[in-house]
């Protein structure tokens, strides 16, 4: 589908454009503009409420949303939260300044702000955004009615975006999202939108619905391409992946840099594209490392995910120097 058919904003970019565009090395980053949200969901993985820290340093926050504007290469920028429309001045600069700077735009909220009539300068920020990940399943019908869903759906398609519908992966809310987007479009929803699943996520608030059951052998996981995406937080953080653990200041320091000035977020983010243990992770793959010599004491463990084995293997690597480590050289070489 040609997205002009339909008014949609060219480039059209839909969840398998993102995804290919986040695993890219040095193509898509993330913008956490705020740890607030206002729905409150039981299983909010980043602990999102109405009164969580909100930006204190808006100059900081600036320097941050220029780092990504500037970027040389970078082309895709999604932006997240807590929910991102509650900070009125800080998405509206960051997406005029993404913008003036030519950068393919995606947001991820949950539609509050269509509970009753959209604002203006909400539609008026729409209009410069290609996508937008507009959430719907069990956890936010608690506390959203379907009226303020279609409302937001025909709001965004309304904008030119192109919408992804994120459900968690039950067969019941997957069919929801669909009733849902019927509701907004009629049987023509799929010229305007898709719906995607996603896995439930045992953080945050989710701990007390979701959990990992089942434990692989540690050179089972593959390459985490999650690295090539990194994201830089509202608050001067700069991390070297999304894991909402990380996000939420888990994890090991290696995962994080803490910057005051563009330079030093700019910085930050050279230093984990060229981190050869990063890397290594994002071509060959997580696993393979248990085989190398500093990393071989987690052969024979178990975990849960990969974010759990990196965790173990970046801890391991705060012991030591890495930086001319020739088995990782040679290792991310053979993937060039």
């Amino acid at each position: 589908m040609n997205g002009s058919d339909v008014g949609l904003r060219e480039p059209l970019l839909t969840a398998a454009n993102i995804d290919t565009a986040r695993q890219t090395e040095g193509r898509a980053a993330g913008l956490f503009l705020t740890d607030r949200c206002p729905v409150g969901c039981s299983h909010c993985s980043v602990d999102s409420r109405k009164d969580s820290p909100t930006i204190q340093d808006f100059a900081k926050f600036a320097q941050m949303v220029e780092t990504l504007a500037n970027r040389n290469g970078l082309q895709l920028v999604a932006i997240t939260g807590g929910e991102p429309f509650v900070e009125r001045r800080a998405i509206s600069y960051a997406i005029e300044c993404l913008d003036r700077h030519r950068k393919q735009i995606v947001v991820f909220t949950s539609g509050v702000w269509a509970s009753n009539t959209v604002p203006r300068w909400i539609l008026s920020q729409l209009q410069k955004v290609n996508t937008v990940f507009l959430s719907t399943d069990a956890f936010h019908n608690e506390r959203l009615t379907d009226q303020a869903f279609v409302r937001a759906a025909r709001a965004v398609a309304d904008s030119g975006c192109w919408i992804i519908v994120q459900v968690l992966g039950f067969e019941d809310m997957n069919a929801n999202a669909h009733r849902l987007l019927e509701c907004a479009f009629g049987n023509d929803y799929a010229l305007y939108s898709e719906v995607v699943s996603s896995r439930p996520l045992p953080y945050g608030r989710g701990a007390a619905h979701f959990r990992f059951d089942r434990l692989h052998n540690a050179e089972t996981f593959g390459a985490c391409r999650l690295l090539s995406s990194p994201l830089i937080r509202y608050d001067g953080q700069v991390l070297a992946c999304c894991n909402e653990q990380v996000v939420t200041g888990q994890g090991p320091s290696r995962l994080r840099r803490h910057c005051k000035t563009s330079q030093e977020a700019n910085s930050a983010l050279d230093e984990f594209e060229l981190d050869p243990l990063f890397s290594a992770m994002r071509r060959v793959g997580v696993g393979p490392l248990v085989y190398h010599p500093k990393f071989t004491s987690l052969k024979n463990k178990r975990f849960k995910s990969i974010c759990d084995l990196c965790w173990e293997i970046q801890d391991l690597a705060a012991h030591g120097e890495i930086s001319d480590d020739a088995i990782l050289t040679a290792l991310v070489d053979s993937r060039n």
